[in-house]
């Protein structure tokens, strides 16, 4: 486990390059880590970076695809399907106010529905 976390420590340092230069926020150092921490298999420690994240913003759409996927890894479906369900609902929002930005709001997604 210890190459991994010298792995992610690294890659973190040139994250942290990119905040300072990019002007990345904070949740997005955390996002990435979390995302290296669970490619690496450190499911652990990228469940503490999304959890971190969700803390700060709950409708973080990253974050809870990154938890939902980490959380279906270590066989706890419960909380996934949770998680998963808050993104569908999430990204379909994202949705459909960008089809309003697109085409200006329409009937149909005042009344609920996108289609």
């Amino acid at each position: 486990m210890y190459h991994v976390r010298v792995f992610c420590l690294f890659a973190c340092c040139s994250f942290a390059v990119d905040w300072l230069q990019l002007g990345m926020t904070t949740n997005d150092v955390y996002l990435r880590r979390g995302d290296l921490f669970f490619l690496a298999g450190d499911t652990a420690s990228a469940l503490e970076d999304f959890d971190l994240v969700l803390r700060r913003k709950p409708d973080s759409i990253p974050a809870l695809r990154g938890r939902g996927a980490a959380l279906m890894h270590v066989g706890r479906f419960q909380q996934a399907q949770s998680d998963l369900q808050k993104l569908l609902v999430r990204m379909m929002d994202s949705f459909a106010s960008f089809c309003c930005l697109v085409g200006g709001c329409c009937s149909s997604h005042r009344s609920g529905m996108l289609w």
